[in-house]
């Protein structure tokens, strides 16, 4: 199941663009007693669908895990009295800033990043908003804009010394996983169903000239990464919820950066739904039927068998630090959702509670 797939189908519909950032020596410390998240583990909830009560776990992986003490439980919350709002959708750290895409809320709360404090709450411009990235510059953030217009989708973008709305870039319906690097926008198209529309690409918008570039990837691209001169898209395939007659399956799709062509195409059975694409190391991962796979970024085919099996009931999210392999289960998406640490041959390390709707995990 894609990220908020369950919900999209009825309302709306969402990896995992997963940020990580580092930290300065001398910034504040490490006392999540006393409301300062400095590093560790942050899981984004969703919460329910219509119950705005999505939140922020924190975990902290050099600490044993302990009832009510390690993780912990909705940090926002605790710092301001409030959850985030109705399905949180993705985050990322910028400067001392954290940004949530509240998707059902329409809005991008705007937080410390230490104490979790509000700052701030982006509205303008925002409209049903999926994913969210940064550069030097601008945030920016995909929005879908009216559920019953598919031609007003658009990417907002936001001066990142005030939060204020700069300008908004139209795009196809659907926008999705967004990145930016060196003065180029890429934007997937994923599967929304809405109007009967489904994404079948990418777009690479320079930024400088406004041109843009259309490469076709295939039915709904989920996943996509940045790797030296290469864009790795990884499309999920339509899902026929009644049947399988009328499924496609996904495919893992290379483009080289140098003229932006697709220069290699892996095709999945039509059974085959693959989500959530991470790079490592030079190593691609992905979740398939509750597995992780793994290849190297210079493959000449998909792996012959998984890397793992995983635990997860609804596997709803996926990251890859250097020593661990992070595996999020959203379960029944009603409830608890958990966090499992797998070491990097897949052998399970530790089992962290979450909140509801677990979809992404930040490294800090």
């Amino acid at each position: 199941m894609n990220k908020f797939k369950s919900i999209a189908l009825v309302a709306l519909a969402a990896g995992l663009f997963l940020q990580s950032c580092s930290n300065d020596d001398d910034g504040p410390s490490n006392d999540p007693d006393n409301g300062k998240y400095t590093n560790g583990v942050f899981i984004l909830n969703e919460g329910k669908f219509n119950a705005a009560n999505a939140d922020i776990t924190y975990f902290n992986p050099s600490k044993k895990v302990e009832n009510g003490v390690n993780p912990i439980q909705e940090i926002y919350k605790k710092g301001n009295g409030r959850n985030l709002g109705d399905v949180a959708q993705s985050m990322i750290f910028k400067g001392n800033k954290a940004y949530v895409v509240v998707n059902n809320s329409d809005k991008v709360e705007v937080m410390d990043n230490t104490t979790f404090k509000y700052v701030t709450t982006i509205t303008e411009k925002i409209k049903s908003p999926r994913y969210i990235t940064s550069d030097s510059k601008y945030i920016y953030v995909s929005n879908w804009g009216d559920s019953q217009n598919p031609n007003d989708d658009y990417i907002s973008l936001y001066t990142i010394a005030d939060n204020k709305y700069e300008k908004s870039i139209p795009v196809l319906e659907g926008p999705g996983h967004i990145i930016v690097d060196n003065n180029k926008l890429y934007v997937a198209y994923e599967e929304s169903g809405r109007n009967g529309i489904y994404g079948k690409s990418v777009d690479i918008i320079d930024l400088n000239g406004n041109t843009k570039t259309t490469v076709n990837v295939g039915d709904a691209p989920t996943g996509m990464v940045k790797a030296g001169n290469f864009l790795y898209v990884l499309t999920q395939g339509i899902i026929d919820w009644n049947n399988n007659q009328n499924s496609t399956g996904g495919r893992l799709v290379r483009i080289d950066l140098a003229n932006n062509n697709n220069s290699s195409t892996f095709n999945f059975a039509n059974t085959d739904h693959p989500d959530f694409l991470v790079e490592k190391n030079g190593f691609l991962y992905y979740a398939l039927n509750n597995d992780v796979y793994k290849m190297a970024v210079t493959a000449t085919s998909l792996p012959a068998s998984k890397l793992f099996k995983t635990n997860a009931t609804s596997l709803y999210g996926l990251d890859v630090d250097a020593n661990s392999i992070y595996v999020l289960d959203a379960k029944d998406f009603a409830s608890a959702g958990n966090l499992a640490i797998y070491n990097l041959t897949g052998v399970l390390q530790e089992d962290v509670t979450t909140g509801i709707g677990p979809n992404s995990i930040y490294i800090k």
